[in-house]
């Protein structure tokens, strides 16, 4: 797995590129995301799971953890572009009912800074 977080209006995003699998770069994605928030005030985070082919519980655990962390500090997390594999697998968790899931980065972007505005 790969991933890169870049800075769009104000709003974190984390890229994630393979398999989520809950390996020892968990750890590491949330430390980066953790000095990222920190060193810019930042209080929104889309996460791109366009690039992701295959999930597992560990690597929902990741999300759920990163979705907590948002909301602890009074921000929000969302779920951007799963594939068709990888959405069915969310409503099958029941885990649309947890996560906003939109369709596009541009989505995302508008819905999370309703949310701060």
């Amino acid at each position: 797995m790969d991933y890169s977080l870049e800075i769009q209006e104000n709003i974190l995003f984390l890229n994630i590129k393979g398999d989520l699998l809950g390996d020892t770069a968990d750890k590491e994605i949330q430390e980066s995301i953790k000095a990222k928030v920190e060193a810019h005030h930042l209080l929104l985070c889309g996460i791109d799971l366009s690039g992701v082919r295959y999930m597992n519980s560990s690597g929902i655990s990741l999300l759920i953890n990163l979705l907590n962390s948002f909301k602890e500090n009074g921000g929000e997390a969302m779920l951007v572009s799963p594939s068709p594999q990888i959405r069915k697998l969310l409503e099958m968790m029941k885990l649309h009912t947890v996560f906003s899931i939109v369709d596009t980065k541009e989505e995302s972007i508008n819905q999370l800074r309703k949310i701060i505005i």
